[in-house]
């Protein structure tokens, strides 16, 4: 069963697409397609298009890498427009089969920036905001999404940080992050690409 943590404060976003197949063997294919998309990090830009995000894959220490994400593993995160990095670290990483349903849940959570001075979350969002990215496939059907919850204003840093982290919340808050998330599962479910 795939859990998504219970929405209990801020904001909250659902972004999913859900698709469904003329059998069960080409629902397989998609499956193993987007789940092979979803695990390629360093390509999500790509294939979410022009004048979104930028997200780097990196091991727990800082470092770039190109492989399946495991638990502990980092995302830096560049928003078009907006100065510095956002950083998350994945937290859950779980593959689940049972009868005819598959399915993957990667949770990320803000974090600070790997080799800095202070204990700071280096993101817009606090510590307690989770990023959820689920693809399942039941018998046809294979459903993929990204369910913000707790999306609450990081305040724990720097004076100038405080006023970025704000400005850039809000605009999340405001549906920019869901259109960030729409163009991402629309480019990672697009299996004609």
């Amino acid at each position: 069963m795939l859990e998504i943590p219970r929405q209990q404060f801020g904001g909250c976003h659902d972004t999913e697409n859900i698709q469904v197949f003329d059998s069960e063997e080409k629902s397989e294919i998609a499956f193993s397609l987007v789940k092979e998309r979803l695990f390629s990090i360093n390509r999500w830009k790509e294939f979410s298009g022009f004048m979104t995000a930028e997200f780097v894959h990196m091991d727990s220490l800082g470092n770039r890498v190109d492989r399946i994400p495991l638990n502990g593993d980092l995302i830096r995160i560049k928003l078009p427009l907006i100065p510095n990095f956002d950083w998350v670290v994945i937290t859950r990483l779980s593959l689940n089969e049972y009868e005819n349903t598959s399915s993957v849940l990667m949770r990320c959570r803000p974090c600070g920036a790997p080799n800095s001075n202070n204990s700071h979350i280096a993101h817009f969002y606090s510590k307690r905001a989770t990023s959820n990215f689920i693809l399942e496939k039941k018998g046809r059907q294979v459903r993929v999404g990204v369910f913000g919850r707790n999306e609450t204003i990081n305040y724990n840093a720097a004076f100038l940080s405080k006023i970025r982290n704000f400005l850039t919340a809000s605009g999340g808050l405001a549906g920019m992050a869901k259109l960030q998330w729409y163009f991402l599962i629309k480019g990672l479910t697009d299996v004609h690409q």
